[in-house]
């Protein structure tokens, strides 16, 4: 019975102003939150689109992510796949140039640089 009533009280106290504060936070965090999936969510749905055959969902998908993060350098290099594989090379151009502009890697640009110059000949 001790053993009982000594671990109950934290337990309680504990409890008691986590409840008062979880709803004012909750709230907030409503607030702050985006609704619905997060750009990185969406490339990741892209991807998978894509590496599924989905190619109108993919690109869909990747034009969602990229409404929410104009600058996500993933979404652009995806994105600029799909579209050659749509046969929309200057769409895949168009993304491939935000790649060599936004990317911090510098593999990744030489990459898109290089995609670049086959779809242009």
């Amino acid at each position: 019975p001790a053993e009982e009533t000594e671990g109950a009280p934290p337990e309680e106290t504990e409890a008691a102003p986590a409840e008062e504060t979880e709803e004012p936070e909750a709230q907030q965090g409503q607030e702050a939150e985006p609704e619905g999936p997060t750009a990185d969510e969406l490339v990741a749905e892209g991807l998978a689109a894509k590496r599924a055959g989905r190619l109108d969902e993919a690109a869909e998908r990747l034009r969602q992510a990229l409404e929410i993060d104009a600058e996500h350098v993933q979404a652009h290099w995806v994105m600029a796949w799909v579209q050659v594989e749509l046969d929309q090379k200057q769409e895949a151009i168009e993304h491939f140039r935000q790649v060599v502009e936004l990317a911090e890697d510098e593999d990744l640009r030489e990459q898109a640089e290089a995609a670049i110059e086959r779809l242009q000949q």
